[in-house]
C-alpha cells in the first residue's frame, strides 16, 4: 500500500509540474509578457541606449500596448486619460546584465541594441541580421523559463513598422520568428 500511494504521489507530481510549464510561441503574444490579466513582474522592453529616435518610439507602442491587456495598470478614456507609467518597465540595453531574468521585449536591431546582437549572436556586420527594407520578430526561449522577444529592424523604420504590425495583429506568428518586409507579413 505504501509504494502504491507514493507511485501516486509521484504522478500527481509530475501532472502538477508538466501542467505548470507552460510553452509559448509568437502567436501568444501578448503573453508570457501579459498573464492573466497583469504585466509579468519581470517584463521590461529594452531599447538601446544609442538608439534612433524611431526604435524609443516603438518601445513605447510597445509598453502601451501591453497596459491594454493590464487591468491594475489601464486607465480608463472617460476619466481624462491614459495614464501610463514607464518606470520600471524601459530599460536602456546597458542597464541589463543579465538577460536571464526577465521577460524581455528586445526592440532595435544589432547596430542600435548590444542586447539584440547578442541574442542573436553578435552579426557582423551588424546591419546584416536583416534582408534590405525587412525586419524580423522572434521568440526566443531562454534556458530559465523566461522569454526574449526581439523586434529587429534592418533600421529604425523597419523596426517601427514591425512593431506596428505586431500590435496591430498583421504579422502572420505561426511560428516563431515572422519577417516583416515592406510592410508584408511573411512567415519564417
Amino acid at each position: 500500500m505504501k509504494s502504491f500511494f507514493t507511485l501516486l504521489m509521484m504522478a500527481a507530481l509530475v501532472f502538477v509540474v508538466s501542467a505548470s510549464t507552460t510553452s509559448h510561441v509568437l502567436a501568444d503574444f501578448p503573453a508570457p509578457f501579459v498573464t492573466n490579466k497583469t504585466l509579468a513582474v519581470n517584463t521590461v522592453v529594452i531599447v538601446g541606449e544609442t538608439a534612433d529616435a524611431k526604435d524609443i518610439v516603438a518601445g513605447v507602442e510597445v509598453v502601451k500596448y501591453l497596459y491594454r491587456f493590464d487591468e491594475y495598470r489601464r486607465v480608463s478614456p472617460s476619466s481624462g486619460g491614459v495614464q501610463l507609467s514607464t518606470i520600471g518597465i524601459v530599460r536602456l540595453d546597458s542597464e541589463i546584465s543579465n538577460l536571464s531574468y526577465y521577460n524581455a521585449i528586445v526592440v532595435g536591431g544589432p547596430c542600435a541594441n548590444n542586447v539584440t546582437s547578442q541574442l542573436l549572436g553578435n552579426p557582423d556586420p551588424c546591419y546584416e541580421s536583416v534582408p534590405r527594407g525587412g525586419a524580423i520578430i522572434k521568440l526566443i526561449e531562454q534556458p530559465n523559463g523566461n522569454y526574449a522577444l526581439i523586434i529587429n529592424g534592418r533600421d529604425s523604420e523597419q523596426t517601427r513598422l514591425a512593431v506596428e504590425a505586431l500590435i496591430q495583429g498583421r504579422a502572420n506568428v505561426a511560428a516563431n520568428q515572422t519577417e516583416v518586409s515592406s510592410g508584408i507579413v511573411i512567415s519564417g
